[in-house]
């Protein structure tokens, strides 16, 4: 942060930028910190403009209708890990009553996937955590449905389409597989010289990779 505080009050705000508000400054001791936006584009934080907190107030009450202002995945992602955390970020605040399983649905070629919704951030943000791993390779669709706002006002069906990750069946693995479904057809000499030759340490072909800290 610019300014070094305690007993601060962080705020998402509807561009996904955090808003630093209040606390007791630590430089000097005992004043009141001023206001800092942390950008997550930049990864930077920088001042808050002057009356920041009332046009919060004044974003927060505007009618038009909720939607999805962004997501983990993005839509039509592909080569997402096969056990993602998936993150909704609404451009303004749900109920968190509101965000539950029978609103946020994650549907693959099986039908519905089993899981977990959690809503965060005063129902700014939702969470969906499956019970188990996802197929490899394999497209979901994530649905978000029956939403209202604060003010009742109902939010359009909404999807995210994603992939994951395909993983590759390893080489060596298959070439060593070869050698011993055919060893009955070569003299014994020659079926002991080619599966040395072919021996190679197996390795594991389902390795996560976990793309978000």
């Amino acid at each position: 942060m610019l300014s070094p505080r305690t007993n601060q009050e962080a705020v998402l705000l509807n561009n996904g930028d955090v808003l630093i508000h209040g606390g007791q400054s630590q430089i000097p001791v005992g004043g009141v910190a001023k206001d800092e936006i942390y950008d997550v584009a930049t990864n930077a934080f920088e001042p808050a403009s002057p009356g920041v907190i009332s046009d919060l107030g004044h974003l927060n009450s505007r009618t038009e209708p909720p939607a999805i202002a962004a997501s983990f995945p993005v839509v039509d992602a592909t080569d997402v890990p096969v056990d993602p955390l998936i993150a909704i970020r609404f451009n303004k605040p749900i109920s968190i009553a509101q965000l539950n399983a029978s609103t946020v649905t994650v549907v693959g070629p099986t039908g519905a996937i089993s899981g977990r919704v959690v809503g965060a951030e005063g129902g700014r943000l939702a969470f969906f955590t499956p019970d188990s791993e996802l197929r490899p390779g394999t497209t979901y669709t994530v649905f978000a449905s029956r939403i209202t706002d604060l003010g009742g006002v109902p939010m359009p069906l909404s999807t995210i389409r994603f992939s994951t990750h395909q993983f590759k069946a390893d080489p060596a693995s298959s070439t060593g597989n070869a050698s011993r479904a055919g060893a009955g057809l070569l003299p014994s000499s020659r079926s002991k010289a080619l599966s040395a030759t072919n021996r190679a340490p197996s390795r594991s072909c389902w390795r996560q990779a976990r793309k978000h800290g």
